[in-house]
């Protein structure tokens, strides 16, 4: 069994950023709702590039999503005390772009980045919320 030189791994995987192979699309879902539902903190809040979130928990906002297409989005301290404001959401993993249907409003989000620990949301110039968001998975207590 020959080993190859490390350079010619390396050249392979040059070689293909720069011919064109295309990635493949990682779907949202599983990340935003782990196949059941998922809660997701927003952690910091922008609105035309300042930043406008509390510090503390208890003050911030949690969004979840449930697999079915359902997201709730309640406040911290109304977690108890309140129903949530219930919309319906769908992704779109190919356009980065998240849609969430509210009774009063469409909210339509562009997916900055997406990973397991964070998410950015950016929102479109026709959405009804112009807040850019970071979520984060709520954490265990």
């Amino acid at each position: 069994m020959s080993k190859f030189p490390p350079i010619f791994i390396l050249l392979y995987l040059f070689s293909s950023c720069l011919t064109g192979v295309k990635r493949n699309t990682i779907p949202y879902d599983d990340l935003f709702n782990d196949r059941t539902s998922k809660v997701w903190i927003i952690d910091r809040v922008w609105l035309y590039h300042t930043e406008i979130s509390s510090r503390k928990n208890e003050e911030k906002d949690v969004m979840i999503f449930h697999e079915n297409g359902i997201v709730d989005l309640i406040a911290m301290k109304n977690i108890t005390r309140r129903p949530p404001e219930k919309g319906d959401y769908e992704l779109n993993s190919v356009q980065h772009k998240l849609f969430i249907n509210y009774k009063e409003r469409l909210d339509v989000f562009d997916v900055v980045y997406a990973t397991e620990d964070s998410i950015l949301l950016k929102p479109m110039q026709n959405s009804g919320n112009q807040y850019e968001i970071q979520l984060k998975p709520f954490k265990e207590l």
